[in-house]
């Protein structure tokens, strides 16, 4: 849904307090969906990133949250995606230190 933040004001001024309480609760979830699409999205971002400078241990730590976040949401898509990328680090990791 979209709404407009002037529209949850005119209602609590017009005592449909109930209508502006579930509007903003419905814009709050819509954030937060957002937010956290955003948020897996550029940690796994900041991990490759990591990893390309050779920050190998931190590219890993980037890694596993946008892993937590892509597991808790089922995609599986993004939850390989994120596995490939652990994985490689790992083999990179490897190499280095051997």
């Amino acid at each position: 849904m979209n709404y407009r933040f002037g529209n949850l004001s005119n209602e609590c001024f017009t005592s449909r307090r109930g209508k502006a309480f579930s509007m903003n609760r419905n814009c709050i979830d819509n954030i937060d969906n957002m937010l956290d699409t955003f948020l897996e999205f550029a940690l796994q971002h900041k991990g490759k990133c990591l990893m390309e400078m050779g920050r190998l241990d931190e590219a890993e730590i980037e890694f596993i949250k946008a892993f937590k976040l892509r597991k808790f949401k089922g995609d599986i898509s993004l939850i390989n995606s994120t596995e490939k990328a652990l994985e490689l680090v790992k083999r990179i990791k490897n190499i280095v230190n051997a």
